[in-house]
């Protein structure tokens, strides 16, 4: 019996498929932490030193720069530095995409009155404004969602 068979292919796969969801789920993960949104935030429409991101965060210098190492680390920002400053911006559009049309989303489901979603709406604001004129992965979802809204109450077409 060679080792091709039906079945150690179909262990193989699984064994493929089991890799494949735990590195899915590590990229998940990413988006587990309140701040590194907050900070994907600051830096979608444009790359910021870590100063203006402390700042719009709201952060210790000292979290904020853990979140950022553990972002560039997965090569979701990029790191520049420029004299004694350093720069971060989006390296990975498709995880801002995805944190953008999450967000999207739940703010939309709670316009739809599950609970008092005005933050939200503003960070999904804000993530659509970056798609705009994109062309890109961010686009296609901003379009995806707005479809998804058009039930929506006006208030929340607007702000997205």
């Amino acid at each position: 019996m060679s080792s091709n068979t039906p079945r150690s292919l179909e262990f193989e796969e699984r064994i493929e498929l089991e890799a494949l969801f735990a590195q899915v789920a590590r990229y998940f993960g990413l988006l587990a932490e309140p701040m590194r949104i907050r900070i994907l935030h600051a830096i979608c429409n444009g790359e910021r030193t870590v100063g203006h991101i402390v700042a719009d965060v709201g952060g210790t210098q000292t979290n904020v720069s853990r979140h950022l190492s553990a972002l560039h680390q997965a090569e979701v920002v990029y790191r520049r530095k420029a004299g004694s400053q350093v720069f971060y911006g989006i390296q990975d559009a498709a995880l801002v995409a995805l944190c953008r049309g999450v967000c999207v989303h739940v703010a939309a489901r709670l316009e739809r009155g599950e609970r008092s979603g005005s933050g939200l709406r503003q960070l999904a604001r804000s993530f659509n404004e970056a798609a705009h004129g994109s062309g890109d992965l961010l686009q296609q979802v901003a379009l995806i969602e707005q479809q998804d809204l058009a039930g929506s109450a006006p208030q929340m077409r607007a702000a997205v």
